[in-house]
């Protein structure tokens, strides 16, 4: 079945958590919380569900406070560790199947995020087109506008 395209970045609720216990461990809450929409405060306070949806527009703010709070080197650290910590052990297994189908190339990788990143985020898309055996460029596209901390964040 192909869902519809929203008309807004939506990300599930675990991505949301990952990165409010990533602000709780690097003690940017407060100085993002005081950033961030009261609307997006009462997600940080209480965050939603693993299995919900959340607007883009939640995240965007976190990512931006973090920029304006600490600099773009932490939203890359941020994109980085919660990838590894919280997202890894689900996103593991199925790296590890697609590189025993088609190899540990970057191309093999990249070029199937979409078939991955749907777990996670609805409203984006992305295509790979390699530049060399183990170069390429990834190309991430929004059906919103997105602030430059969401793109920085994917260099993590």
């Amino acid at each position: 079945m192909v869902r519809p395209m929203p008309e807004e970045r939506q990300f599930s609720g675990s991505v949301l958590r990952a990165d409010v216990a990533w602000l709780e461990r690097n003690g940017l809450v407060k100085a993002v919380r005081e950033r961030v929409p009261a609307d997006t405060q009462a997600l940080l306070d209480k965050p939603p569900l693993p299995i919900s949806w959340v607007s883009g527009r939640h995240v965007d703010a976190l990512l931006e406070a973090v920029v304006a709070s600490a600099g773009e080197g932490k939203v890359i650290q941020l994109g980085e560790e919660t990838t590894r910590a919280s997202f890894g052990p689900v996103i593991r297994p199925i790296l590890r199947t697609l590189v025993a189908l088609f190899g540990a190339s970057p191309a093999a990788l990249f070029s199937r995020l979409d078939s991955v990143l749907p777990i996670f985020s609805r409203g984006s898309t992305f295509t790979y087109e390699p530049a060399g055996e183990r170069e390429g460029v990834l190309r991430l596209r929004t059906v919103d506008r997105a602030p430059r901390a969401w793109f920085v964040q994917w260099r993590g």
